[in-house]
């Protein structure tokens, strides 16, 4: 007759089954409870302000204040946004940013966004002729919370913004004021056209006249010029031709009546006086054909 083997078989005390069992019970209860004190962080936009500017687009920066009032560190883990005036979308995106909020701490995550005005005419006709428009701002940031694993909470924020609307530059007018073998004066004019409903400081420009081809005069000039809102503003140039650079053609061209054909371009650097603005730069470029007159 043959017999099998039989495996060891080995009978654990009573006592460690029974302390096995409150280890698992307890650590259910930890978790349990710890579900129960973790909260969610509280998010609110604090300010949403121009961050850069020119007369084509704006970069928005939008602060979101994070509030974690857990006592241990959570972790934001992606946001997204949507911008919106008169209900078209004119910007949206998402982003993936991981960042630490430390326990009962507050952190401020900047946003940026960038804002294009053809865009927004396009969008919305109206607001071309409008100073300001409103804006409805919706966000959502993704979290990662203790026990509560992956977490989206929304925030929004309205408010108005100012539209901006592109100036024009016309080459007005100009005219000798003296010409000598040696150097001519002249006074060239520019008209600034400005549709805006907030005045305008010039800080300074920086200028360059080509006539028939030839670079009379390159400069800076109109520091201090005041630009009117809504209106046209007549901006003076005196320029000085050194005739000795551009030759004696000049002084027949000037003292002749024949059209000269001319280009004059520009860099403006401006102040613009609203408060959500301050300074940002327009440049410029004209041609054409005209006359001298002399004064």
């Amino acid at each position: 007759m043959e017999y099998q083997k039989s495996r060891p078989y080995f009978k654990l005390p009573v006592a460690i089954l029974t302390m096995f069992g409150l280890l698992l019970l307890d650590g259910c209860s930890t978790i349990n409870d710890l579900s129960k004190n973790i909260q969610k962080p509280s998010i609110s936009i604090q300010n949403v302000r121009i961050t850069d500017f020119n007369f084509h687009e704006m970069q928005l920066t939008y602060d979101v204040a994070v509030k974690n009032p857990n006592s241990v560190s959570i972790q934001m883990l992606a946001y997204d946004y949507t911008l919106d005036f008169n209900d078209n979308t004119l910007a949206k995106g998402k982003q993936q940013e991981r960042l630490a909020i430390e326990a009962s701490g507050e952190s401020v995550i900047q946003i940026p966004m960038t804002l294009n005005f053809q865009d927004l005419y396009a969008a919305t006709q109206s607001l071309q002729n409008t100073d300001e428009a409103a804006y409805r701002l919706a966000s959502n940031l993704t979290f990662d919370l203790p026990v509560m694993g992956r977490t989206e909470l929304p925030v929004s924020k309205k408010g108005t913004l100012p539209v901006l609307k592109m100036p024009e530059i016309h080459f007005e007018d100009w005219s000798i004021e003296n010409v000598s073998f040696s150097s001519a004066a002249i006074n060239v004019q520019l008209a600034f056209d400005n549709p805006n409903n907030f005045g305008i400081n010039v800080n300074s420009l920086d200028y360059d006249l080509m006539i028939n081809g030839d670079r009379w005069a390159n400069g800076n000039a109109l520091q201090g010029a005041r630009i009117e809102k809504k209106s046209v503003t007549k901006l003076n140039i005196p320029i000085s031709v050194d005739m000795s650079k551009v030759g004696m053609s000049t002084l027949q061209s000037l003292t002749g009546s024949q059209q000269l054909d001319y280009r004059v371009k520009g860099n403006f650097d401006l102040n613009l006086q609203h408060p959500m603005l301050g300074q940002t730069t327009f440049d410029f470029d004209r041609s054409g054909e005209l006359s001298l007159s002399r004064n």
